[in-house]
This record gives structure tokens, sequence and C-alpha cells, in this order.
């Protein structure tokens, strides 16, 4: 399934490029950003359906297809390869079949989390959450202990959809970090400052679990959320 679509996805774009290809264009690329611009998207492509890859073979092999010269494999092995990874996609797809919602939930979940962590001003702590700070603050002490926090809040899924927030116009309703609603902001609050704003990566059993909330959020869905704490007391 995830092979059929980057293939799909590929040959989409180069049917785009062959319609366009004589439309004038207001800023036509050289040929060598385009060159690297395709590059860049093919390997988001690979790196994303998660297909292991040989950089430095894949650029032999697309060099040696361009050029017409002869290959370094003969043809019925490459027929081979391609055959086999058929055979695996296959069987991914009826994999696939056989899972509940829940556990695909689950995968994308875990998948996106793993490739997230390695971003530029991500951080993870111990439980999984992981956080980037969007707007840092000065000074002050964090919301450790008891303390009384006024917060405002948004809580979207992956796609954006928005499953929750507080109204940003009216006054935070103040309340102990310890009463937050999500386990994450319970985790992350006591750890913020007055003036700072997070955004959590929220994996599903610090957020709504497998249980979810019916007909907003589907069971095991990752959710992020946006945390701006007002005012410490």
């Amino acid at each position: 399934m995830k092979m059929n679509r980057l293939y799909v996805s590929l040959l989409a774009t180069f049917q785009m490029c062959a319609l366009v290809a004589d439309e004038p264009l207001p800023h036509r690329p050289s040929t060598p950003r385009l060159s690297y611009s395709l590059g860049v998207d093919l390997a988001r492509k690979f790196r994303h359906e998660e297909m292991p890859i040989d950089a430095d073979e894949f650029a032999r092999g697309f060099r040696e297809g361009l050029s017409g010269d002869k290959l370094s494999l003969p043809e019925i092995e490459l027929r081979d390869c391609l055959t086999s990874m058929q055979v695996d996609l296959r069987q991914r797809q009826a994999q696939i079949r056989n899972l509940k919602p829940a556990e695909i939930n689950q995968r994308r979940a875990q998948r996106f989390l793993a490739t997230n962590k390695d971003r530029q001003g991500v951080r993870s702590l111990p439980s999984g959450l992981q956080y980037e700070i969007l707007k840092p603050a000065a000074g002050g002490a964090p919301a450790v202990g008891e303390k009384v926090v006024e917060y405002h809040h948004r809580t979207t899924l992956l796609d954006g959809t928005e499953v929750v927030s507080s109204d940003p116009g009216k006054p935070p309703v103040p309340r102990k970090a310890s009463e937050a609603e999500l386990a994450a902001w319970r985790e992350a609050l006591p750890l913020m400052k007055s003036g700072e704003r997070w955004r959590l990566f929220i994996p599903p059993p610090l957020a709504y679990g497998v249980v979810g909330v019916p007909g907003r959020v589907p069971a095991n869905e990752l959710v992020i959320s946006d945390l701006e704490v007002v005012a410490i007391r």
C-alpha cells in the first residue's frame, strides 16, 4: 500500500510536469535547481513511507538509467528485485487490511514521534511526550508543586482538525496543574514559566488513549496541544 501510494505519487508528479511543459511559467527554474528539488521531494517521499534506500546505489542506478549506458545489474535481476518488492507490497496490504483502526493510529503515532524527535528545537521527556518552546519566558519560576496556573490551550489532530480550545478573548480559568484535562498537560505545566508558550506532541496514552472521544478523537490518536501560561500564583 505504501509502495503503491509512492508509485502513484511519482507518476502523478511526472505526468503533471509533462502536461505543463509547454505552458509559460513566470519563473521557470534552472535545470540544476529543478533537479535538486525533485531529488529532495523524492527523498522525502521515501522517508515518509519508511522505504529502505541506499542513497549511493539509488544515485548510481538513476545515472545509469538516465544515460542509457550498460547497467550494473542484468535486466532479469532488475525484474526479480521489482517483483520481490511487489510481493512485499501485497503482503503489507493484507496485513493492513487485518489491522484495527486503533492499531493503525498507534503505528502512525509511533512513526510520527520517531521522526519528530530529531527535528530541530524538539525536546523529549522520559514519558514519551515531545515539545518545542514557541515563546520562551525571560525569567520567573516554573509552576511546580500545587501552584494555580492560568493558561490558554488549543488541541488539534495531526491533520489540523481542532479538538478543544480555550477562548483567547476571555481570561483563562485558574486551576492547579495537577487538575489539567490531559496527562500531558499535567506533565508539561509544572515545567513551564509564566509567559511561555509550548507546543506538545502527545502520544495517545498521555492524551485520549485507546478510548478516544467519540465523534472527535479516534482511538489511539496522537494530538498536538499549544499551551500558553498566562500567570502562575
